[in-house]
């Protein structure tokens, strides 16, 4: 038994008392569809019923002048309805659900009724309207169609966005709340073992089975459906049976002819099932269908982003790594896409190069662009070409240019992808193998040449030594051919140091400390520096490991480097000279000792540093550009290196780098 309280009144009756003579309200009491009884509360006694009211009861008028309410009602709820019927609020509506109303011929009839209070001077009077529950059933009907049609609208809305799991076990419980049944659930199709395995429930019964067999009756068809009465030829069926379940409705999950599994629903009482149970069954299981593909399409969604994205991922990484500048056109022949190389080469950002036409980004000293983007638009490869373009700056890039189109599925030209390939280092290693080449030519032409020259030298040598014999002080002759002995030993020298540069000498290699060499060295010079106030300072590290040298090829490195710097400082200045274990950043890979033969002269012009080793380059007016061309020779082959640093007006360094020798066993 349950009971609404409504704040709106009902009024149609209230002066009935006053007017029962009155055949107007009589009429309108007789027309109701409601059996309609009034009583006063306090008594319990009947003032009036309705022809509804006799007819439904079975009592006459004159019966119900000697009934009480508790009369009409079960014993087990007359005395809460009395309760009730005695506080009756004045104005206020009261509804109450199955009530059993005991008519004159004994049986209990499941009745709606309601209450309502009124006053007629100083008596209190309460009305009681009564229906018969199974006029209900009509509005309950429209109730579940209601409900049904409210879920089965949440479920198609929910269908797009369905992307896990989760929404299954949601939607089986809507599914539920549509079919309004006490137990739902899903059989998925099993492989091992073979059947249908329980997936998903609510308000699974312990004495269900957990696995359909493929065979089961239940399966045979899409729609299956069993009630209380009928032979349960399903294990389902049987299932039900012994779980005191009054109807089992089934239906086929399935991708096309494929059956996935299995939709259940169950009802403990025939009355609540719906009318149209089978086909919102169906429905149902058609759902399920539709979210099956709809889960697989977003896997398969998920997946392919997530591959996607990792490509996507990986292509950036390949593009920012790598050194070849590449920039993506679209149809249209305008740029969508660039790495960071391409911006670094060409000198434009990428937001200053989107949607650019590519003639206006990819200037070359000859046209290009439009040659280019034709070829890729009849899906050919631009096999690429040598040109030099102009980057943002103005200045010149020789790059090396090659393209591929993209095409869509259908082999349609969507766009295309340019590679640009710096070859600035290729051409400056072409021209430093050039020049190496033609200085290997004018080597082997050097050592042609100072080879003969020096047979005809010796006779003049010769020759002008007899005439000094013969023409002796203070004869003006004899300081002639002083002058021309003197000549002809510079240019002895000179081809001496020429042969030395370009010809290769027996080296004596052997395991040797640098100190006691460079200390022999700078006694001697000692007292030239001193005549020319130069200041040598010396920081010698008695540790230095040893190296594996030549002591007489070394003697000259250090000699013609002192010979450099004192040229350099003239007079006045510093000459610094250091040994030790190598630390320079730019120490080469390897255990080396670093030498380092520094001056305060003048400096070297920024425009000769690069070139001070090559031979003849001399910043000395009677230089030959010999001296440093020999020394780094020498130190090239004792496996070494050496570099230059040096600031107008403040002074040279020279370093060396010299491997040290294995330790012997």
């Amino acid at each position: 038994m349950s009971y609404t309280r409504k704040t709106s009144p009902l009024d149609l009756l209230n002066n009935f008392r006053a007017q029962q003579n009155d055949e107007r309200y009589r009429d309108i009491v007789e027309e109701l569809v409601d059996a309609l009884f009034l009583v006063k509360p306090i008594s319990g006694a009947f003032f009036y019923t309705n022809d509804k009211a006799i007819a439904f009861s079975g009592y006459s008028r004159a019966e119900f002048n000697t009934l009480h309410l508790v009369d009409i009602f079960s014993p087990d709820q007359s005395a809460e309805i009395l309760k009730i019927i005695c506080n009756v609020e004045a104005g206020v509506n009261y509804s109450l659900r199955n009530i059993l109303f005991r008519a004159r011929s004994g049986v209990l009839i499941p009745v709606d009724i309601r209450l309502s209070s009124c006053t007629r001077g100083d008596e209190d009077f309460v009305m009681i309207l009564m229906r018969e529950y199974t006029q209900r059933i009509p509005t309950q009907s429209l109730n579940r169609h209601h409900v049904s049609i409210a879920a089965l609208s949440e479920m198609m809305e929910a269908l797009p966005h369905a992307v896990s799991d989760d929404f299954i076990e949601q939607t089986l419980g809507v599914s539920r709340q549509m079919l309004g049944a006490e137990s739902v659930m899903l059989y998925w199709r099993s492989i091992n073992p073979p059947g249908f395995n329980i997936g998903r429930a609510i308000n699974f019964p312990s004495k269900f089975p957990s696995l359909i067999a493929a065979d089961d009756p239940a399966l045979k068809s899409a729609a299956f459906s069993w009630r209380l009465g009928e032979r349960p030829a399903s294990a389902l069926a049987r299932a039900a049976r012994a779980g005191n379940f009054a109807a089992l409705h089934a239906h086929a999950i399935s991708d096309r002819s494929t059956l996935l599994g299995l939709f259940v629903v169950m009802y403990t009482e025939s009355d609540n099932q719906p009318p149209d149970v089978p086909a919102l069954t169906a429905v149902a299981a058609h759902y399920f269908s539709a979210l099956l593909l709809q889960l697989r399409r977003a896997q398969t969604t998920n997946e392919t982003e997530a591959y996607a994205s990792e490509v996507s991922q990986q292509l950036e990484a390949i593009m920012s790594q790598t050194s070849e500048g590449i920039l993506r056109i679209n149809a249209m022949g305008r740029v969508v896409d660039l790495n960071s190389a391409a911006e670094t080469l060409l000198g434009f950002h990428l937001n200053d190069m989107v949607n650019e036409p590519l003639e206006d980004v990819l200037v070359a000293s000859q046209p290009l662009a439009s040659q280019l983007i034709e070829t890729l638009k009849r899906g050919a490869r631009w096999d690429g070409v040598e040109t030099d373009l102009i980057r943002r700056d103005g200045d010149s890039l020789a790059a090396f240019i090659r393209a591929a189109p993209l095409m869509s599925r259908g082999n349609t030209f969507i766009g295309g992808l340019i590679v640009i390939t710096d070859r600035r280092q290729q051409k400056f290693f072409q021209t430093q193998s050039d020049h190496l080449e033609r200085r290997a030519w004018l080597g082997d032409v050097s050592a042609i040449f100072a080879h003969d020259v020096r047979n005809p030298l010796n006779g003049i040598s010769t020759g002008l030594g007899l005439f000094a014999t013969k023409f002796l002080p203070p004869d003006p002759l004899a300081e002639r051919v002083g002058m021309m002995q003197a000549e002809v030993l510079r240019i002895d020298q000179l081809v001496n140091n020429v042969l030395l540069a370009v010809k290769s000498s027996e080296a004596n290699y052997q395991q040797t400390s640098l100190v006691p060499l460079l200390t022999r060295t700078l006694i001697r010079w000692a007292p030239r520096l001193a005549k020319l106030n130069i200041q040598l300072e010396k920081e010698i590290d008695p540790t230095t490991p040893q190296v594996m040298a030549d002591l007489n090829q070394m003697d000259q490195v250090f000699t013609n480097l002192i010979v450099n710097a004192v040229d350099a400082i003239g007079t006045n200045g510093t000459l610094s000279i250091k040994c030790f274990k190598a630390a320079h950043a730019q120490t080469p890979r390897g255990n080396f000792v670093e030498l380092i033969f520094s001056d305060t002269g003048h400096g070297i012009p920024i425009e000769i540093q690069q070139r001070i080793f090559d031979p003849f380059i001399t910043t000395k007016a009677d230089g030959t550009g010999l001296g440093l061309a020999i020394t780094k020779r020498i130190v090239n082959a004792h496996k070494g290196s050496i570099f230059v640093e040096s600031f107008s007006g403040i002074g040279t360094a020279f370093h060396i780098f010299l491997p040290i020798a294995e330790s012997k066993q």
